[in-house]
């Protein structure tokens, strides 16, 4: 892995950070979007050298190639997608801190049986036993290297050492918000032309307060794209705060009203939600946003939104797994509120239309579930006596 890093294999380093989000490991999600953003900034120290030779060599075409690159090198897909990862993580952390998480493992601990609680422990004493060894491995390269440091003088420092990426502390840095920002400057001014710039910067913007700053996110977005999905929440929650909004300054209220109603109309947010649902009727992707929106406005209408989320009729243009799954996301998160019941009864329809998705798939019996060592969950350390089980099952 450190190899890849070394050699700047870009794609495989955003593949990965997106794998690690999936599995909810933002720290490791975000060191590898942190390691992209440093290739850009040694791509961008190393063109320096250039500067000189070109001048020397009157290779002027090849100069000003140079300096056109310069200018649009964060522009780049490889950069934008580590950027959008390392802003949808933040904003992920922001809004559910990981301390909140261990405690509610912490109460979820307590809710287990003794046999349960039991097996736990075994496979947290497996993992530590292993995460052990691996350090003491790391720690010995380490020292190796650094022994072969000192024995070679001549060794020279590029520049300044940078600070090591270290997971658990990106994950649980102090303002995830000005983390967030980082990535979003570069992308606001040579991805402006992406959609998905501007509604990233609503979401920090939302986050933070900016009411103006969000105006302006909004303002550009529906240049782009007036019917996304996603830009119709962003108006909709954009509206709530303005309207939730007092003691403005007169010129700020000013803007904000005159802009409003400009992207508004005279109806009220409601109507303008209904509007966008029966507009898109025919699409699961517009549905699940004017849902949210629904129960966002209104959580007495939580039964007509989840009418409308988890639809799956054959005349919707786009029910495929993708969507489906970020309805059954909406559902797991809360942004319906508490629906257990209707979560299942999805799960279950989609699983009939996508058969394999493993996200739809029911769980497996406990007594098929094996570890990465070859053990069951049933099975602890003391358990010698009974032949251990690889991941074929055999």
């Amino acid at each position: 892995m450190e190899n890849l890093n070394e050699m700047q294999c870009m794609w495989f380093q955003s593949e990965c950070a997106g794998a690690y989000r999936q599995l909810t490991q933002y720290g490791e999600a975000l060191k590898k979007c942190h390691e992209v953003e440093r290739h850009f900034q040694e791509i961008v120290e190393d063109q320096f050298d250039f500067h000189t030779y070109c001048m020397r060599k009157m290779t002027l075409r090849a100069y000003i190639s140079l300096l056109r690159l310069e200018d649009i090198i964060r522009k780049h897909p490889f950069y934008f997608k580590a950027a959008k990862l390392a802003l949808e993580t933040y904003i992920h952390l922001v809004d559910h801190p990981l301390t909140d998480e261990d405690k509610a493992k912490d109460l979820e601990l307590e809710n287990l049986s003794p046999k349960e609680l039991k097996k736990l422990r075994s496979k947290q004493r497996r993992a530590a036993k292993k995460a052990a060894i691996l350090e003491e491995k790391k720690h010995q390269q380490e020292m190796q290297q650094q022994k072969g440091k000192r024995k070679d003088p001549d060794t020279e420092q590029d520049g300044p050492k940078e600070d090591d990426l270290v997971p658990e502390k990106l994950a649980k840095v102090d303002n995830p918000l000005d983390e967030a920002m980082k990535f979003l400057k570069p992308i606001q001014m040579f991805a402006h032309e992406r959609i998905e710039t501007h509604l990233l910067a609503f979401e920090v913007y939302y986050r933070r307060g900016k009411l103006l700053l969000m105006l302006q996110a909004v303002k550009r977005a529906v240049t782009l794209d007036s019917n996304n999905a996603w830009l119709h929440e962003c108006l909709v929650r954009f509206s709530k705060a303005v309207s939730e909004k007092n003691n403005l300054p007169s010129p700020v209220s000013t803007v904000l009203q005159e802009e409003t109603k400009a992207l508004f109309g005279e109806v009220d947010i409601k109507q303008f939600n209904a509007d966008f649902i029966k507009r898109n009727s025919n699409s699961l992707q517009h549905l699940l946003a004017g849902a949210k929106m629904l129960y966002f406005l209104d959580p007495q209408s939580q039964d007509r939104a989840l009418e409308l989320a988890t639809d799956l009729s054959g005349n919707l243009i786009d029910r495929n797994v993708k969507i489906c799954i970020k309805v059954y996301e909406a559902l797991c998160t809360g942004a319906f509120g508490k629906c257990e019941e209707q979560t299942e009864a999805y799960k279950t329809q989609c699983h009939q239309i996508f058969p394999f998705a493993r996200v739809f798939m029911p769980p497996k019996p406990e007594s098929d579930i094996v570890t990465q060592d070859g053990q069951t969950d049933g099975q602890t350390d003391g358990q010698d006596g009974h032949p251990e089980v690889d991941a074929n099952g055999s």
